[in-house]
């Protein structure tokens, strides 16, 4: 469940494709529920997959692996195809 107030800072991605952005946000929101992260948790993983999936071309070809998810929720700048910031950074 949501709580009120549960917020998390979007990403800045370079556009290339918005195909697939939602399902890749709803991915990355399922796949903290199946690590029982908190809301927040999954949020935040839920945008970092979103972000990632618009900076390629196509659908599939734009969903994060889970290392290259879990390396931009924890800012790690070694994600090569990421050319964004988090807002709020």
């Amino acid at each position: 469940m949501i709580e009120e107030g549960d917020r998390v800072a979007g990403y800045d991605a370079r556009v290339v494709n918005t195909v697939g952005a939602g399902d890749a946000f709803v991915a990355g929101f399922l796949a903290g529920r199946l690590r029982s992260w908190r809301t927040g948790v999954r949020l935040e993983m839920a945008n970092a997959c979103g972000a990632w999936s618009v900076t390629v071309p196509g659908d599939v070809k734009g969903l994060p692996a889970d290392d290259e998810a879990l390396a931009l929720l924890h800012g790690r700048p070694e994600v090569e195809r990421w050319k964004g910031r988090r807002h709020g950074s």
